[in-house]
């Protein structure tokens, strides 16, 4: 991690070198790392690694937030558009009464990144839950995150800025 003392925002630059990326953390969040890749190349994952996680530091105590950083650890052979369309047939997520705020692809660096923002209520509480899913190097990178409806409105301004952070090397 590498403060950016220069700049205006004192923002954090995250960078993972086993996973080639790195990304802008805004001034005040804290990131826990974590590395769950298998390396044995005869086994076969379960599932995609968790790399890292992103927490506002003025979270509620009993916050669920966190942006969640998912990286494949083997050739990728699922696009980010499939995974993007394997959101879109997820019955459980868009259950009668959700909204999909946004739904968009764009190129960034020459990699295609889907996102997608759905808000839902579960009867308990109104959640916001988002993807954004970029192939590049050969993996797919995955950044997730769930939110109450107002954790999200506090957060989308920074949720955003890490989104568009991502680069690749």
């Amino acid at each position: 991690i590498i403060r950016n003392g220069s700049s205006p925002t004192n923002s954090l630059r995250y960078l993972n070198y086993d996973y080639g990326m790195s990304l802008q953390i805004p001034a005040g969040w804290n990131i826990f790392e974590q590395y769950a890749a298998l390396k044995d190349p005869k086994s076969k994952p379960m599932g995609d690694p968790f790399v890292a996680g992103l927490v506002p530091s003025n979270s509620q105590p009993n916050s669920m937030f966190t942006l969640r950083i998912d990286v494949t650890d083997w050739p990728n052979t699922v696009s980010s558009e499939q995974t993007y369309s394997i959101f879109l047939n997820d019955r459980d997520l868009l259950r009668n009464g959700s909204q999909i705020l946004q739904s968009t692809s764009i190129v960034k660096d020459n990699n295609l990144i889907y996102r997608y923002v759905v808000k839902y209520d579960t009867g308990e509480k109104e959640y916001v839950e988002g993807l954004a899913s970029i192939l590049a190097n050969s993996r797919l990178y995955n950044l997730h995150f769930k939110a109450t409806s107002d954790e999200f409105d506090l957060h989308k301004n920074n949720i955003e800025e890490i989104v568009n952070s991502i680069t690749f090397f």
